[in-house]
């Protein structure tokens, strides 16, 4: 629009409404300019704009001068028109076009308001008025008599009148009279004779004229910078054009606007101060400039859409966005900001960003989360860096954890520049909550930070090693983790590390024991966005092996959208960190949405920089494709998006120690039952992923899972429950049924073959506290329990005692018998020789024995109520 929008704007009009009614016609008074010039003949004036919404009426009330020369009102009707009257526009065929022309002797050229296109103009002075059509550009120039005339108008009496009026109906300029149509309009006031434009007038911008003493512009150029616009059936009258902030408030806000408006579509903004756009909004051009002490900024809210067609002037200021930038054909000059809320969505043409782009991140309503990009329908360009955050919190249980992750940027400068913030190994400065230390062979020497072990916090997978010796009942991939040789390598979106983070910088590397992590922080990487297809074919080509992979956008991806080529993409498996000791393997349905049985709330949408793995189907070439479409940036950054009514059984296992502090499961299995489902093992089944700690599954075929979708059970069907690699000595099995409805003879119990103990499993929660030694093989057989589904039409009495149950055991001293009954139970403890060493009677239903006469063995444990009798193995440790 030219240098005059960079300039410290001040409109020197003033809005007077007068809300004057009758059964017919609506009124809205609009203020000349104040100017005096040419004498005041209408710059003290006002116009006065009245319809009956099919003829509109304009009431000129003269300034103070004599009307001597003529009146141009151009109008903007939203029909294609002229942003400018320059020598394009030359008709002179008589006075009134060569008023509208500005032409003559004098001739100047009118700029109009930002968003502003003359299409009709009303010429008039005290000879004639009249309404003429301005043609939209043309390839040649208009000359005498191609000014179009419409109609006459009328016009005033003779130059001393006080007020006139002038008519004319809506359909002579296009609109229909309608409350949806706008009429937008200024007015000069010009020497028809030879051109030369007085600083009289209406709009705003008429206070620059130095063509004489009294400030008129002759045929110097006029730059208007507002408008006027008038609402068919409306009494308010509004401004638009160049809309500059007046102080610190909302967008929507008239009040935060010096046009007493909020700005229209088209309008130029000029941010002056501290604002928020609080609703959705659509802009065309936008700058923020400081033109007094205030430093101004502009926040998109959270919730709120700010939609840009044209050009944003940040000026070095603060342009944040947490709600979504929505950008069509734009260009940003200075830094945008996309906060931990906010979403950037390219849509058509080409959206330039000639500085840096920040995507932010932050802990939101509990949870972390960062600015995204959605689908790029057009094309997104980056001139500057773009820069992106992973944000760690300490884990739930405050325990430090790898984190598999990746970035979502391309980085020139090493990882040492980013993740480690910048310090190649030297602590010297940190700054908190930024950046992780990241240790490994070799110490400082290779970019490390320096421990007394330097023992490596960060690894890659190898997606293409194969084990060429497998061991049963060992996890094949076991090796092909490899310890970061040094951190002087670039980061590159989708590639996947697992990285121990113990906290920010600030962490005390020499603390023994480990402290807990210090704090959270944010992993920052800067480079070259990735958008548009992105395919990760770098994959193992071993049937049955895994392949870890990463997120490249920053944007929440739908894992159950990728498009997979020989990969099981029905079911995915991502670490969480926050479940068991140090963290957990938990497999994700994508089909159903449902994660697996863990208390995890990991599902398939897939945060910005999250690792996840992917299992090959055959021995051949694999890929995993992630496209625009695939992007799910409205899914919550944590959601349990879990089908609540699902059919299932859920088995958790718990060590005794963290069942009672009510800590997350040290490992989990789960089975959905469905008649749609089969009971062989294909793609919708989760193989199981080894962790390093136990590790609990079944195995159907031959084959290990950790969920199992089957068809609805039958009457002794079994299933096996498998556990190994304990850590410690006493577990409990926490085992969740639901909306399993079974057929009225079926009922399910879980059997411990090694103490011979058999407990029913109904609807709801049951728990099981069982006791394993590394010196008994028994106790630690990994097909000690299993899942069996029997006829129900067994007596009640066998019902009864199935659900008889007794722990801790191995036991130490006292343990404790639970019975379903209320009527007198005998408990008698016999030893290996059938010796009765203790008889207990009781009413109770929890039973506790004390066992400290007993000595290290195993004992038969016999219960009796009525007739009813059970017998269970009980090991004295």
């Amino acid at each position: 629009m030219g240098n005059f929008l960079h300039k410290s704007f001040k409109i020197s009009f003033v809005l007077s409404i007068l809300f004057l009614a009758s059964n017919l016609k609506a009124q809205t008074t609009f203020q000349g300019n104040g100017n005096t010039g040419f004498g005041d003949a209408i710059g003290t004036g006002s116009i006065e704009i009245q319809d009956n919404g099919t003829t509109a009426t304009i009431t000129v009330n003269t300034g103070s001068g004599q009307f001597n020369d003529f009146l141009v009102i151009y109008f903007d009707t939203g029909a294609d028109g002229r942003n400018v009257i320059d020598s394009d526009v030359n008709d002179q065929n008589d006075d009134n076009r060569r008023a509208i022309s500005s032409a003559g002797t004098d001739a100047s050229v009118i700029n109009f308001p930002p968003g502003f296109e003359a299409r009709y103009a009303i010429s008039v002075n005290t000879g004639f008025g009249g309404l003429w059509e301005i043609p939209a550009p043309q390839a040649t120039p208009i000359v005498n008599n191609q000014l179009p005339f419409v109609t006459t108008v009328g016009n005033p009496a003779n130059n001393s009148v006080a007020s006139f009026s002038m008519t004319f109906n809506w359909s002579d300029i296009g609109l229909t009279g309608a409350s949806t149509d706008n009429l937008d309009f200024v007015a000069t006031y010009v020497n028809g004779s030879n051109g030369y434009l007085s600083n009289e007038g209406y709009g705003g911008g008429f206070d620059e004229g130095t063509a004489d003493t009294n400030n008129n512009y002759g045929s110097q150029t006029l730059n208007i910078t507002q408008y006027f616009r008038y609402t068919p059936g409306g009494t308010v009258a509004k401004v638009g054009g160049v809309a500059a902030t007046a102080q610190d408030g909302n967008y929507s806000a008239d009040a935060t606007w010096s046009n007493g408006n909020v700005p229209f579509l088209e309008d130029w903004i000029v941010i002056n101060d501290v604002i928020d756009v609080d609703q959705n909004t659509t802009i065309a051009n936008l700058e923020i400039i400081q033109s007094y002490a205030n430093v101004p900024s502009l926040t998109v809210n959270s919730g709120s859409t700010l939609i840009s067609t044209g050009t944003v002037e940040t000026n070095g200021f603060d342009f944040k966005v947490d709600g979504t930038l929505t950008t069509v054909g734009s260009t940003f000059n200075g830094n945008i900001t996309i906060g931990a809320t906010g979403i950037l969505d390219v849509q058509t043409g080409v959206a330039t960003f000639n500085n840096d782009l920040l995507f932010l991140s932050d802990i939101v309503t509990g949870t972390p989360q960062s600015g995204q990009i959605d689908q790029v329908n057009g094309t997104l360009v980056v001139n500057g860096e773009s820069s992106v955050e992973i944000y760690v919190p300490a884990a739930t249980e405050n325990t430090r954890a790898f984190r598999f992750i990746s970035s979502t940027v391309t980085t020139t400068n090493p990882l040492s520049a980013n993740w480690q913030d910048d310090q190649d190994g030297n602590p010297a400065v940190t700054t908190s909550g930024v950046g992780t230390h990241i240790t490994g062979n070799g110490g400082a020497a290779n970019g490390f930070d320096t421990t007394i072990s330097n023992n490596p916090s960060a690894f890659t997978f190898d997606n293409t090693y194969v084990n060429s010796s497998p061991t049963a009942g060992v996890n094949p991939q076991i090796d092909a983790w490899n310890p970061l040789a040094n951190t002087s390598g670039i980061l590159e979106a989708g590639v996947p590390y697992r990285l121990f983070v113990r906290g920010d910088r600030n962490y005390d590397l020499t603390s023994s024991p480990a402290n807990a992590p210090n704090n959270d922080t944010r992993l920052v990487s800067a480079g070259e966005l990735t958008n548009g297809p992105v395919l990760m074919d770098n994959l193992s080509e071993e049937a049955g092996y895994f392949s870890l992979i990463g997120n490249p956008y920053q944007a929440i991806v739908d894992a159950g959208a990728l498009t997979y080529t020989n990969t099981n993409g029905s079911q995915i498996y991502v670490w969480d960190p926050n479940e068991g000791l140090n963290g957990l393997y938990v497999s994700i349905n994508t089909s159903s949405g449902t994660s697996g049985p863990t208390s995890s709330d990991a599902t398939q949408f897939l945060i910005p920089g999250q690792a996840f793995f992917v299992e090959t189907i055959a021995s051949s070439a694999a890929s995993v494709l992630f496209e625009e479409v695939d992007k799910a940036v409205e899914e919550p950054f944590t959601l349990v998006n879990r089908n609540q009514n699902e059919a299932k059984i859920d088995v958790r296992l718990f060590s005794a120690d963290r069942f009672a502090q009510g800590l997350s499961q040290n490992n989990a299995f789960g089975i959905r039952f469905d008649p749609s489902f089969n009971n062989e093992v294909d793609r919708y089944d989760a193989g199981l992923f080894y962790n390093d700690a136990e590790n609990l599954y079944t195995t159907i075929n031959g084959k290990k899972l950790m969920v199992e979708l089957r068809k609805a059970p039958v009457a002794e069907e079994v299933i096996p429950v498998s556990i190994v690699d304990y850590r410690f000595s006493d577990y409990v099995l926490n085992i969740n049924r639901a909306n399993l409805n079974l057929a009225s003879n079926l009922d399910v119990q879980l059997f411990d073959s090694f103490t011979n103990t058999t407990v029913a499993i109904p609807d709801g929660i049951t728990n099981y506290n069982f006791s394993v030694n590394p010196n008994d093989p028994a106790s630690i057989n990994q097909d000690r329990f299993e899942i069996q589904f029997v006829d129900g039409t067994l007596s009640n009495d066998q019902f009864d005692l199935d659900r008889v149950a007794l722990y801790p055991n191995p036991a130490q001293g006292a343990f404790t018998i639970e019975v379903p009954f209320t009527t007198e139970t005998t408990v008698r403890v016999y030893n290996a020789l059938g010796q009765e060493m203790i008889k207990r009677t009781s009413s109770d239903s929890q039973i506790n024995i004390d066992g400290n006469s007993l000595k290290n063995g195993l004992y038969i444990v016999k219960i009796t109520n009525g007739d009813q009798e059970i017998s269970k193995k009980l090991i004295m440790k």
